[in-house]
């Protein structure tokens, strides 16, 4: 089974989120931060992190830059700006989704990554 780590700070959307892909088959992790996050990652090495991140920092391209080194896909959700600056500094093969999505988009696009397809959302 498949699984995908969700760090989300606000429990409401990370059980929407985690209910959804559930009945997908996915197995979840849900946790609120990127130290809880590391802690999960040593018990259970997932197969895409998902982290709900207006204001990433350092710490939060680290994360990702060296879980990515471990074949670990991401998907970070953010503001516009932050998007800007994060695909210029981040490594390839990485996802990026604006805040405010909407939350049949965010988990369209999960599962397009979990199942490898092309992303492309031009229209």
């Amino acid at each position: 089974m498949k699984h995908i780590l969700l760090v989300f700070s606000d429990l409401n959307e990370s059980e929407f989120i985690s209910t959804n892909l559930h009945e997908s088959a996915y197995e979840i992790t849900c946790v609120s931060n990127l130290t809880q996050a590391t802690e999960a990652i040593h018990n259970t090495v997932p197969d895409l992190i998902v982290i709900n991140d207006s204001t990433p920092d350092n710490e939060t391209l680290k994360f990702i830059i060296m879980h990515e080194k471990l074949n670990i896909k991401s998907l970070l959700i953010t503001d516009q700006k932050n998007i800007n600056l994060f695909s210029t500094l981040a490594v390839q093969g990485q996802n990026f989704v604006t805040t405010h999505f909407r939350p049949k988009l965010l988990l369209s696009m999960i599962r397009a990554i979990m199942n490898e397809e092309i992303l492309d959302w031009a229209v």
